[in-house]
């Protein structure tokens, strides 16, 4: 309902504590989110961080409802967004 795929770094965090680094997202269709398709970001104003992460333009974007349609927040420059 919220972010179509969300990655968030931080302390303390169901999906990982401390960095997500050298992940691969591709081939997802990601529809009719409330917010951005993708976030990217932490929960401790970027102690912990999302690097090194490749979004690939095998991921369909619809129905774009938020602001961008990838958005960055205390996230590191070494991502690549939707390059390959």
């Amino acid at each position: 309902k919220r972010n179509g795929i969300r990655l968030w770094a931080g302390e303390i965090t169901i999906q990982k504590g401390g960095d997500i680094s050298e992940g691969t997202i591709q081939g997802n269709i990601i529809e009719d989110n409330i917010d951005e398709p993708i976030f990217i970001g932490s929960d401790n104003n970027g102690q912990n961080k999302v690097k090194k992460t490749i979004i690939t333009k095998t991921n369909v974007l619809k129905g774009k409802n938020g602001k961008d349609m990838i958005k960055q927040e205390f996230s590191d420059k070494s991502n690549s967004i939707l390059n390959q």
